[in-house]
């Protein structure tokens, strides 16, 4: 019998006024103007493709929730979850990397469990490479951390559309140029 595919849309919350000053965000970063702008464009990309939702799981961190409330003001029918486990990693104090590499398998195992085929995810730029890469089967330690973060970035308001067949990633595309090679 064969596998209907999950597919799995990771958008980056828009733009931080951290983000905008190179500064490591706090618990309570919000949206610049800038920010709030890129998210409508996310939600026009959504729209003008006719992509139909089954569930948003966001990170519950303020920055994520503001990017998932201007999304959802065109897909207020769509359930929406907000999950610590889809947090970027703590900085201070500092968050071990056993225990935020874990929790990006966590949510994979989450995305996978879930009774929905189309699912967006709001997140942040580290803890969204950390599960991609866990999609991918690799393992993930410090090695594989801090190689996958410093090299390639997803900007804000970036989207990544993975699909996902039998548990497996078969594929993911960069939907609107915001992966970035350093």
């Amino acid at each position: 019998m064969e596998s209907k595919s999950k597919i799995i849309y990771i958008v980056r919350h828009g733009e931080t006024f951290s983000n905008k000053k190179l500064r490591t965000p706090s618990l309570s970063d919000c949206l610049t103007a800038d920010g709030r702008r890129q998210i409508e464009k996310v939600t026009e990309y959504f729209i003008n493709n006719n992509i139909n939702l089954d569930i948003i799981v966001s990170s519950s961190l303020r920055r994520a929730i503001e990017s998932t409330s201007i999304f959802t003001k065109n897909y207020s029918h769509i359930n929406t979850v907000y999950l610590s486990m889809f947090n970027e990693r703590l900085f201070n104090p500092m968050e071990e990397y056993d225990y935020f590499l874990s929790r990006a398998v966590q949510a994979k195992e989450y995305l996978l469990d879930l009774k929905a085929n189309t699912i967006m995810v709001c997140s942040h730029a580290s803890f969204i490479k950390c599960m991609v890469f866990s999609f991918s089967g690799f393992y993930l330690d410090e090695y594989n951390f801090n190689y996958i973060n410093s090299g390639t970035g997803i900007k804000n308001g970036g989207i990544i559309r993975l699909v996902i067949k039998n548990g497996l990633l078969t594929s993911v595309k960069d939907l609107n140029n915001s992966v970035y090679i350093k």
